[in-house]
């Protein structure tokens, strides 16, 4: 139940990054270079996939 739980969290975390992305693109990137901006979403999706395949059975 609680890995299930965490997965949908996860998930739905991804969704909301991916909703804001834009906008968080944008913001980064009118203070640093785009690359920066792309490189920081990107590192919050590689540490929602690394939780989700580390979630343990219970």
């Amino acid at each position: 139940m609680r890995r299930g739980t965490a997965h949908n969290v996860l998930w739905r975390i991804g969704r909301a990054v991916d909703g804001f992305g834009p906008f968080a693109i944008g913001a980064v990137a009118s203070y640093y270079v785009f690359g920066i901006a792309i490189a920081a979403l990107a590192c919050i999706y590689i540490v929602d996939v690394i939780a989700t395949v580390t979630l343990t059975r219970n």
